[in-house]
C-alpha cells in the first residue's frame, strides 16, 4: 500500500513527496522483511540457546551506541540559534519554578522541557552545551525506548536492529538531539507511551 501511494504521488507532477516518505517506506520493509527471514531462521533453530542473551543486548545496544556517537558529534560546535538563545535565556533568568513555567506557558512551549533546561544551566552555565544536554539525553533514551518497542513488539532481533539503526541515524531526529527545543523530548515521551500501551 506505502509503495503504491508513493508511485502515485512521483506519477503526479503537482503532488510532491519529500524524501522522509521514501525513508519510513524503506524502514518498514526493512522490518517487514526482516521479521520474515529471523522468523525462518527460529522456526530452522539455527540460533544456538546461549548466544541469545548476547543477541539481544548487541541488537538492543550497537544501534544506541551508533546513534550516541553520531549525535554527541557537534553538539557544542555551533553557536545557539534564536529559539534556543530566547529558551536560555528564559531557563536562565527565572528567579522561581513558577515564574519559569509562566514564561514557558506564555511562549506556549512545554514546561518540562524548560524545567530540566533550568536545571541543566544551574549545574553547567549558559552554554551551549547545558542548553543542549537534555535534549541529547532524551535522544539517546528515545533510541533505547525504540528498540525495546520494536523487540517487544515484534519479538524479532533482526527486525529490532535494522529499525533501530535506521532510527540512529536519521538525520531529522539527529538534529532534534542538537538543540534546545523540546523535540526530543517529545519524541521520548511519545515512545515511552507506546512502550507503557504494549509492554
Amino acid at each position: 500500500i506505502a509503495l503504491g501511494l508513493l508511485i502515485f504521488f512521483s506519477i503526479f507532477p503537482g503532488l510532491e513527496v519529500g524524501w522522509h516518505y521514501f525513508y519510513y517506506l524503506f524502514l518498514f520493509v526493512t522490518i517487514f522483511v526482516l521479521s520474515l527471514f529471523d522468523n525462518y531462521k527460529q522456526r530452522s533453530s539455527q540460533y544456538s540457546e546461549s548466544s541469545l542473551p548476547i543477541l539481544s543486548l548487541i541488537t538492543l545496544f550497537l544501534p544506541v551506541f551508533v546513534g550516541l556517537v553520531l549525535r554527541s558529534y557537534g553538539l557544542t560546535n555551533y553557536s545557539l540559534n534564536f529559539d534556543e538563545y530566547t529558551q536560555t535565556v528564559i531557563s536562565a533568568s527565572a528567579d522561581s519554578q513558577k515564574r519559569l513555567m509562566f514564561e514557558a506557558a506564555y511562549a506556549s512551549q512545554p514546561v518540562l522541557d524548560y524545567l530540566f533546561s533550568s536545571l541543566s544551566i544551574k549545574l553547567f552555565g549558559a552554554t551551549a552545551f547545558a542548553a543542549r544536554l537534555f535534549p541529547f539525553i532524551w535522544g539517546v533514551a528515545a533510541m533505547l525506548l525504540f528498540s525495546v518497542f520494536v523487540l517487544v513488539l515484534t519479538k524479532n532481533r533482526l527486525a529490532t536492529f535494522f529499525s533501530a539503526l535506521l532510527i540512529a541515524c536519521h538525520p531529522q531526529l539527529i538534529l532534534y538531539s542538537q538543540i534546545a527545543r523540546p523535540y526530543s523530548l517529545s519524541v521520548f515521551l511519545l515512545l515511552l507511551f507506546l512502550l507503557n500501551i504494549f509492554w
